[in-house]
């Protein structure tokens, strides 16, 4: 397994729900990462990096766009929006507004190496995360801490809101 457990265990839980359910596009940049902590710059570039890597593998489609019309106008977007933004909340409606839900080859996927019974697991399943990594390769995103579509973060404040 080339991703990290952490992320193997994150992965594997979005990647089952997608499977399940629709949900709006942030919720590839969410969920506990220790090791990448929400509201930042590097969530941010990992929900943009996830988001294009499962889109482009086949894993995951997009059944409602919001503010774009396909994905290149979408991966376009998300690169320059933050799921994050606390400044008019640019990104908000193009993250939260976005559906998306796993494919068929998704779902085969899970089938071949969960039993109905055990899909909510908490524990990593290796071979699923490599079948997983491998099917990124094939797609031409192989896993890499590297970006693969980098964030434009000019306008993006990554300072904890302020309670009041």
């Amino acid at each position: 397994m080339l991703i990290s457990n952490e992320i193997a265990h994150w992965l594997q839980h979005t990647l089952l729900a997608l499977s399940r359910d629709e949900w709006g596009m942030v919720y590839i940049a969410e969920g506990i990462l220790s090791s990448i902590p929400d509201y930042t710059r590097a969530r941010w570039q990992f929900g943009v990096d996830m988001t294009y890597r499962c889109i482009k593998s086949d894993l995951i489609v997009v059944l409602a766009y919001v503010d774009c019309k396909d994905n290149a106008s979408l991966f376009a977007a998300v690169r320059e929006k933050s799921p994050f933004s606390r400044k008019g909340n640019e990104g908000g409606l193009l993250w939260n507004g976005t559906q998306i839900y796993g494919t068929t080859r998704l779902k085969n996927l899970v089938k071949a190496y969960f039993q109905d019974g055990d899909a909510n697991t908490t524990t990593v399943n290796p071979s699923f995360i490599e079948a997983v990594e491998e099917i990124f390769a094939q797609s031409a995103v192989p896993w890499s801490d590297a970006p693969l579509l980098p964030i434009r973060p000019e306008r993006f404040d990554d300072q904890p809101a302020k309670s009041h």
